[in-house]
């Protein structure tokens, strides 16, 4: 950890990284869903704004699984800081 790092509440940066994994979650399973309902109320639609749409919208949910794949990751990374954390507040109590 870097010398500078200062943290204020081991429990508010805990509770943040369960939140950006929860968000991330959510994210990918809402635009699942989404697409599955676009594929299934699209099928036989090939009007071309409707392509052009749905290709659009297939590139953002790939930005998004990107971006929520980021987030979960950095979750994870602040979970493993607040332990590190932790182990240190209980070795010098």
């Amino acid at each position: 950890m870097s010398a500078n790092a200062s943290v204020k509440s081991v429990d508010e940066l805990r509770a943040f990284s369960t939140y950006l994994k929860n968000l991330s979650q959510n994210l990918t399973n809402e635009f699942a869903i989404a697409q599955r309902e676009m594929f299934r109320v699209n099928e036989g639609w090939n009007d071309e704004e409707n392509i052009r749409f749905m290709q659009e919208f297939e590139q953002t949910v790939q930005v998004i699984n990107r971006i929520s794949e980021y987030m979960n990751e950095y979750g994870v990374f602040i979970q493993k800081k607040c332990d590190i954390l932790d182990m240190y507040r209980n070795i010098h109590l």
